[in-house]
């Protein structure tokens, strides 16, 4: 009988969880190190994911193949995203003018909160694939032809190393990872040419303005109670 080819994945976050469904959905064996002690828990807060056509149906692929999960379509933590626009306003009173950049009727995004789209995942995988509180440490590659690959990590609960064998090795451990740090020792950030300026301005005594009536017109979302506080924030876009 032939010998099903080892992963073992490093960081257990969404990227991390979904290079496991996919290795698992070929026929390998996986192993996924994640360094926090314990899964998530799922709250109506944090991140928000957009998710395209293909990764749903990817998704959906892995959560209807999978005996472990309920529910079983990734509509069911999501919201539509069908139109995207992009729309800029200049001058301001009797001049202000209003002009669509862009607009997108087809967009067919869906969009769900980070913590729902990694607890559906999760639940759709066994439960020996994840190795809660497993602090990546190192690895080695053996020079053997199609050579083996090694990883040693700590367990947290009881400060032991140890040392996992596989055939790949697949770096989900964030924007710090250790494993491209070890390959890539002294990567320089290269300024991208992109600031993103993003505000949020305090109208809960001006509820009826101009621009609290448009966007109700635009979502349901907000209501009257809605309370806006003022948040400036500078976002830098770097790439390496």
């Amino acid at each position: 009988m032939k010998r099903r080819p080892k992963a073992v994945v490093v960081g257990g976050s969404v990227a991390g969880i979904a290079c496991a469904h996919s290795l698992l959905s070929a026929d390998w064996d996986i192993v996924v190190l994640e360094k926090s002690r314990c899964p998530p828990t799922s709250c109506p807060t944090g991140a928000g994911v957009g998710l395209d056509p293909q990764s749903s149906n990817f998704i959906n692929t892995w959560l209807h193949s999978s005996p472990y999960n309920t529910p079983h379509s990734i509509r069911t933590i999501t919201l539509p995203l069908s139109i995207d626009q992009n729309q800029s306003v200049t001058g301001g009173g009797n001049k202000k003018r209003s002009q669509t950049i862009s607009r997108d009727e087809e967009f067919n995004f869906r969009s769900a909160y980070w913590a729902d789209l990694h607890a559906l995942l999760y639940s759709a995988l066994p439960s020996n694939v994840v190795l809660w509180g497993h602090f990546f440490l190192s690895f080695s590659v053996s020079d053997d032809i199609g050579g083996s690959v090694s990883v040693k990590a700590r367990v947290l609960q009881t400060d032991e190393i140890v040392e996992i064998v596989g055939d790949l090795l697949v770096g989900a451990d964030g924007c710090l990872s250790s494993i491209r740090q070890h390959l890539l020792p002294n990567p320089k950030l290269r300024y991208s040419g992109y600031a993103a300026w993003r505000g949020i301005l305090d109208f809960s005594m001006n509820e009826e303005s101009d621009t609290i009536v448009g966007l109700r017109g635009l979502t349901q979302i907000l209501g009257s109670a809605c309370t806006l506080i003022l948040v400036l924030e500078v976002i830098v876009h770097y790439m390496s």
